[in-house]
């Protein structure tokens, strides 16, 4: 990373923020009142710049460490919407 980050502190981060896309997916898809859905896209576009940010000087692993979270978590909420 480009700020003074370590190692450890980098993936500490990257796996803090790793689920982050994955609620901005989950939160594109669902409906809500215009109002509600103009501070919802405005979070969608934090959680993007943020994540953007972080993953573009990230390492190989951090990367590879944030992909399987976030895969982990998609497959967790998919159980819970196969279970209904």
């Amino acid at each position: 990373m480009k700020d003074k980050y370590t190692k450890k502190s980098e993936q500490e981060l990257a796996m803090a923020i790793a689920l982050l896309p994955v609620l901005a997916d989950f939160l594109e898809d669902l409906n809500f009142s215009q109002m509600m859905k103009m501070k919802v896209n405005h979070t969608i576009a934090s959680i993007r710049s943020l994540d953007n940010y972080i993953m573009r000087y990230a390492s190989i692993e951090v990367i590879e460490e944030q992909h399987n979270i976030a895969l982990w978590f998609r497959n967790e909420l998919k159980k819970l919407r196969d279970e209904k």
